[in-house]
């Protein structure tokens, strides 16, 4: 296109108040490193690269400022519910983690009930966060994180109402965004065609500069187009706007100063690089490069003999920042193909553990504390492919459940138990309560040590404290009376050890006597009769006592049947004394009776004799048997004494009748027993 000389003139004193606009190259646009898969831009950050810079004039200034002003206090006039809906969209992890699973529903309802639908972004970290807390609910078992679990359960059927209206919400308005991006590519092509023509037309170049402004104004207006659109039709306007620079040949002034203005803009852009090249947060640099290469397709181009150097420069960190990523990448693949195998080796271990062989609460206890380990273990440990994330976690997940379901099920039954036993405790602390009541202090003591037993066999909790409490109280209320009692009859034993030590004293001067007189006979009667009938006395002492009692007895007692009869056989001997009495004695029927009886209750005392020697003592109820024993021991050999003195006395009486009806030279008969 052609310039007059008028044009010319015109456009020099009229460039002062023209705005120009900035682009890159059409090389940088079609080499940029940001169309590589690490660094492509996103639909929704694409932003429009033609931007005019209007040159200061004072009443554009007054304009802009009031303009500025406007809108701050717009801004700053929120209304309460913009202002809430702004404070949601705010929130941090950190404060939402600070919620409960019901106050995080409600702020995703007061987000879904404001004009604007929120980004999914802030609904995906409200979810996230609600199960998270969810499943450390789950992950630990206590009383209180269950109520927590049944309420997150409860508000995660609401939530889920709530993300399927969102889903939908936000997939009509993802197809009114497609539908305005095709709308903005179909404006933007008219537009790049309005430019084409208006490069090739034969107007003059102001008119040219002017409606150029407009096309540009009207393209920065226009909003995203297709993410598969975007570059090719961004090169056509690139490059339509290049030439639009090669006309401004008038314009180097306005050209240089929008190159200077874009090399500052790109060496800071280069400096930035660098510094994220040198970053240890790979990932995070990554991330930034992107923002990066869309901010340096916004600035527009620089001197031409500039481009190709800085652009190698910005490649070359670029490539470093990519490679950075790719190597941490690279480790965090081997991390976490070591996590899995730790992850699987932990999920090992709790299959390992096989819930139906435990059946006691000390096991479970055991085994709980070590499932408990695995799973912080399984939180320590880092994360895992993406591939089997899922899989692997609800593989643990399900041997976790299995074990605690089966631990559910024994402390159900074990506290169902223990809920019976709590009865069966009171009623053994009422029966304790009623013998103190009762106050039987010796006779109660076998039956005390029976419920002592029982209740140490039972199971202990602190549920049952009171209850340990009360019944400890009861036994100590017992046993202190019970051992006041044993007191007093130690006191008393002494005496009567004191007593029968005498009584065995007397019993040896007897057993000395080698032909015992019938008031020697009485006294050794009546010595043992006193020696039953002496109180309380320890069992190992009195028996200790009595034996030596009984040996001297049965000395005595053996001088005192070889006085009165001469050896033989005992049952001849009963004979021939039955013989002697005749048949019209009255002494006959009488001796043969107590006879039978000595001879039977001699026999019976010998059994219990045996029985007695072979006797263990191991409980209260044994020592209980023993007493019986000694005591009918005793009884049958008091009785057999006595059943000596009858037939002693038959025996004189017989003597002295057979005396006085013989003859005065008879000669005397022998003395039968």
């Amino acid at each position: 296109m052609n310039l007059t000389p008028q044009e010319e003139n015109k456009i020099e004193q009229t460039s002062a108040l023209d705005q120009t606009t900035t682009t890159p190259s059409a090389q940088e646009a079609t080499t940029s490193p940001a169309n590589t898969p690490e660094t492509s831009p996103s639909p929704d950050t694409t932003t429009e690269t033609t931007q005019e810079k209007p040159v200061a004039e004072s009443t554009a200034t007054e304009e802009t400022t009031e303009t500025i002003q406007a809108e701050t206090a717009a801004t700053t006039e929120l209304s309460e519910e913009e202002r809430q809906y702004q404070e949601l969209l705010n929130k941090s992890d950190a404060d939402i983690a600070k919620m409960s699973c019901a106050q995080i529903t409600d702020d995703v309802v007061l987000l879904l009930q404001s004009g604007e639908l929120p980004p999914r972004s802030i609904i995906d970290r409200y979810k996230n966060v609600f199960y998270s807390k969810m499943n450390s609910y789950l992950n630990t078992v206590s009383e209180e994180n269950a109520k927590l679990r049944a309420d997150a359960e409860a508000q995660e059927i609401r939530l889920k109402e709530l993300l399927n209206d969102f889903k939908e919400r936000n997939r009509k308005r993802q197809e009114e965004i497609a539908e305005e991006q095709k709308a903005n590519l179909a404006t933007k092509r008219e537009l790049v065609e309005r430019l084409s023509k208006l490069l090739t037309s034969s107007e003059s170049f102001g008119v040219i500069s002017k409606e150029y402004r407009e096309i540009t104004e009207s393209w920065r207006n226009t909003g995203a187009v297709p993410p598969g659109d975007m570059r090719q039709i961004q090169g056509e306007f690139e490059h339509l706007r290049e030439q639009f620079y090669d006309l401004q040949q008038i314009n180097n002034e306005f050209r240089d100063y929008d190159f200077k203005k874009n090399l500052e803009a790109k060496e800071a852009i280069i400096q930035r690089a660098k510094e994220l090249s040198e970053s240890a947060d790979v990932t995070q640099a990554a991330r930034e490069l992107q923002d990066l290469h869309h901010r340096w397709r916004d600035v527009g181009p620089v001197a031409k003999e500039l481009r190709k150097d800085l652009w190698k420069q910005f490649q070359e960190l670029s490539a470093k920042i990519n490679s950075n990523n790719q190597e941490y990448r690279n480790q965090q693949r081997t991390q976490e193909g070591e996590n899995e195998a730790i992850k699987r080796g932990i999920i090992t271990q709790i299959e390992a553990i096989n819930p139906n062989d435990i059946h006691t609460f000390k096991d479970w206890r055991t085994y709980t504390d070590q499932i408990k380990e695995l799973q912080t273990q399984w939180r320590k440990t880092g994360r895992v492919p993406r591939a089997v994330s899922e899989e692997l976690y609800l593989h643990f997940r399900t041997a976790c459940d299995i074990f605690f379901d089966k631990r559910k099920e024994f402390m159900r039954e074990r506290n169902k138990l223990i809920s019976e036993q709590g009865d069966r405790k009171r009623a053994i602390i009422e029966e304790i309560e009623q013998i103190v009541a009762e106050e039987r202090w010796p006779e109660g003591h076998s039956r005390i040590q029976e419920l002592q037993t029982e209740w140490n066999e039972m199971i202990h909790t602190n549920k049952h404290q009171a209850l340990f409490k009360r019944f400890r109280a009861a036994c100590d209320t017992y046993y202190t009376h019970h051992k006041a009692l044993y007191q007093a009859q130690r006191e008393e034993s002494k005496e009567h050890i004191a007593t029968a030590k005498q009584l065995l004293a007397r019993a040896h001067e007897l057993a000395a006597i080698e032909a015992p007189s019938d008031a020697e006979r009485e006294e050794a009667v009546t010595l043992q009769r006193d020696f039953n009938q002496l109180g309380y006395m320890p069992r190992r002492t009195r028996r200790k006592l009595q034996d030596e009692l009984k040996e001297q007895m049965d000395a005595f007692f053996n001088k005192l049947r070889a006085s009165d009869r001469p050896r033989g056989d005992r049952r001849g001997n009963r004979n021939n004394n039955r013989r002697n009495f005749g048949p019209a004695s009255p002494y006959g029927e009488e001796y043969d009776r107590i006879q039978r009886r000595k001879e039977q209750l001699e026999s019976d005392l010998q059994t219990y004799s045996n029985n007695k020697e072979r006797l263990s003592v191991t409980s209260s109820a044994g020592e209980n048997l023993l007493k019986m024993l000694e005591e009918r021991c005793d009884s049958m050999q008091q009785e057999i004494d006595e059943l000596d003195l009858k037939l002693r006395d038959i025996r004189k009486e017989q003597r002295a009748q057979q005396e006085s009806d013989q003859p005065a030279d008879a000669p005397e008969q022998s003395k039968e027993e």
